[in-house]
């Protein structure tokens, strides 16, 4: 079955948003479960706020990841950018294309 027109646009989106702002020669993601490391989009973003439930939270660092590279990825899985290590922290959503994670410094 074919896509709609939305789906093509919406993926269209997603791929600039990517372009424009992943990390540039992509990240390094590393399964706590021992998973193969691979090179993936990612893109970090900095005090970003998140609803949760009743309350509005203001979160230091977060990553945006392609469901499609990192079909389930896992609190406490690594992802090294630029040289620095950060690890899964708190879920914070999903538009079915991209989940976001909150991000903790590692060293």
């Amino acid at each position: 079955m074919g896509s709609s027109e939305f789906d093509d646009i919406f993926d269209d989106a997603d791929d600039e948003l990517f372009e424009v702002f992943g990390t540039k020669g992509g990240a390094l993601y590393e399964a706590k479960d021992g998973g193969p490391s691979e090179t993936i989009g990612a893109v970090i973003l900095e005090n970003v706020g998140s609803p949760n439930g009743e309350t509005f939270v203001v979160v230091a660092l977060a990553v945006d990841l392609r469901v499609s590279e990192v079909p389930n990825p896992q609190r406490g899985d690594l992802v090294n950018v630029n040289c620095r290590r950060y690890a899964l922290s708190e879920f914070l959503g999903t538009d079915g294309k991209i989940n976001r994670y909150s991000l903790q410094p590692v060293d």
